[in-house]
């Protein structure tokens, strides 16, 4: 079933905004808890799986 969703997002932060969008669909939202250098890393291993090598 798909749900459309209109968020005003002017006055709001990005962990609001999140936090509105998984409560209209019914998830829950956990706190971050990955320190500065493992989300650093995640990011980076991100990145690097999204290089093409065309």
């Amino acid at each position: 079933m798909l749900v459309w969703i209109n968020v005003w997002t002017d006055h709001l932060t990005v962990p609001q905004v999140a936090d509105h969008i998984a409560a209209a669909a019914g998830l829950p939202v956990t706190p971050n808890t990955d320190s500065p250098l493992r989300g650093r890393i995640r990011r980076l291993t991100t990145s690097l799986a999204h290089i093409r090598l065309d």
